[in-house]
């Protein structure tokens, strides 16, 4: 009778280690991350958002092209960032550049929506990304959310600069 119990209990804790790894399984593929160089085609374009300052509002926009991300400032000049492959070996991060070279990625977010993040070249892929971009709806319109988790705030980005200034006081 023992021997029966003995070979029960095997089969049991074999059972259980099959659904422990199955159940494992897909929590971790809920959370998978997925490298990309290059930003998808609903963010592509040009963006606006309306910003608040010392009481005056004023307005920013924001490009996003396939590979780059970038402002331009009142005298002319661009900065913004370049997307890498992750796994690209060349690549050089000076410090006075205008475009900063970062790789991006997404995962799945808890709503099912692609949650896109960014990172420095030199961060390591385990660290927490410094931004985080979303694409989305407000109100039956297009809108790009920015997270700036360094300064733990939120952007709202419009396809046009009516629609920011209609929604700043909503969104921001």
């Amino acid at each position: 009778m023992k021997f029966k119990n003995m070979i029960k209990l095997l089969v049991l804790v074999a059972f259980a280690f099959v659904a422990v790894s199955f159940s494992t399984n897909r929590a971790s593929a809920s959370t998978r991350v997925h490298y990309v160089d290059s930003f998808p085609k609903q963010m592509r374009g040009i963006w606006y958002e309306v910003v608040k300052y010392k009481g005056q509002k004023g307005a920013e926009a924001l490009e996003i092209t396939k590979k780059k991300v970038y402002q331009e400032d009142s005298d002319g000049s661009k900065y913004g960032i370049v997307l890498h492959n992750v796994n690209e070996k060349h690549v050089k991060d000076h410090k006075k550049a205008f475009f900063k070279p970062k790789y991006a990625g997404y995962y799945i977010g808890d709503d099912g929506k692609k949650v896109y993040f960014v990172k420095p070249w030199n961060a390591k892929k385990s660290s927490k990304p410094n931004s985080l971009l979303s694409y989305t709806k407000f109100k039956g319109h297009q809108m790009l959310v920015i997270y700036d988790a360094d300064d733990n705030n939120d952007f709202g980005f419009f396809r046009t600069p009516k629609l920011a200034k209609e929604f700043v006081n909503n969104v921001n």
